[in-house]
């Protein structure tokens, strides 16, 4: 990232607003750019980060740590989401097919 660089805030529990947004960047983008994801937001923008690079021409990077320390991870959790995607083959396929014909929204 760059001073002057557009950026904007998204939710942390929407992943088909994140896949938007990404949309949206490689949509007026993708002639001019190679474009690559580094997610480092929650799991669920992570997941529509992941749907965007498989539906589109994306790359992604992940970073790993360079040593694991269990006593800087939280012990336990207070909660548990699940999210039922379906068949992702034909998920992805629907993605695409949503994407050529410009239909912006994801249900």
């Amino acid at each position: 990232m760059h001073p002057g660089d557009k950026w904007s805030l998204l939710t942390t529990f929407d992943y088909r607003e994140t896949l938007l947004a990404l949309a949206s960047i490689y949509e007026k983008n993708r002639f001019r750019y190679r474009i690559v994801i580094m997610s480092h937001g929650s799991k669920m923008q992570t997941l529509g980060a992941n749907l965007f690079s498989v539906v589109d021409q994306a790359s992604e990077i992940f970073a790993t740590p360079k040593t694991y320390n269990p006593d800087r991870y939280s012990n336990g959790c207070l909660k548990v989401w699940g999210l039922h995607l379906g068949e992702t083959h034909s998920l992805v396929n629907s993605l695409r097919v949503a994407r050529t014909i410009g239909n912006n929204k994801m249900e």
